[in-house]
């Protein structure tokens, strides 16, 4: 079985009372995230599922839902457009009507219905039937962070910067416990490792 290197940036993002100053909006629409566990696993896709719920539990997954279109958006529209360019424009007319403005009759206006597509999801199905998990301006303006940027962030962070300088070899063991302090420093959780060596 081969191990698969995974990891997740689980993100406790609700901004309560209870929890303030965890996203901070900035004035250009941007968010910086003050507040997170990386909940890294070098293992398999099933094992890593286990781990990134436990860890999404712990930060306070079910209080909120959310789904996230784009990708489905550009593998349609990779289909219908041959053209680079025209590829890249009409996807992101359809992803604006979602994520700037709601307008899901009007994005769903600009998909033809074709379906069975080797590989990629009935698009205007997908958003249909996600119709009120993508409500993106409302899940902006409570403070909620929409994107993956701060994922892919944290694995160049914590994985990439660390495990593949060269010359660098690893075993599972060794990258695991490296990969978990990087991600309780990263984390601002560096307490706990001093806690559990005091």
């Amino acid at each position: 079985m081969e191990a698969e290197m995974l990891i997740a940036n689980i993100q406790n993002i609700e901004n309560d009372v209870k929890n303030p100053g965890v996203v901070y909006i900035m004035p250009d629409g941007g968010n910086i995230i003050t507040r997170k566990e990386i909940a890294p696993l070098i293992g398999t896709s099933e094992e890593f599922k286990k781990h990134a719920l436990q860890a999404a539990v712990n930060a306070g997954y079910g209080k909120y839902s959310e789904t996230v279109v784009k990708e489905n958006v550009y593998k349609f529209s990779k289909y219908i457009n041959k053209d680079n360019a025209e590829m890249v424009k009409w996807a992101e007319t359809v992803i604006d009507k979602i994520e700037n403005h709601y307008d899901i009759d009007g994005a769903l206006a600009c998909i033809p219905a074709i379906e069975n597509l080797p590989g990629i999801p009935n698009l205007r199905t997908y958003i249909e039937n996600n119709r009120m998990r993508v409500d993106y301006p409302a899940y902006r303006a409570i403070g909620y962070f929409v994107g993956s940027g701060a994922i892919e962030s944290a694995n160049k962070t914590i994985v990439q910067q660390r495990l593949k300088r060269a010359g660098m070899r690893w075993g599972v063991c060794g990258a695991q416990a490296l990969l978990t302090l990087r991600a309780k420093d990263e984390s601002k959780r560096w307490y706990q490792v001093e806690h559990m060596i005091a």
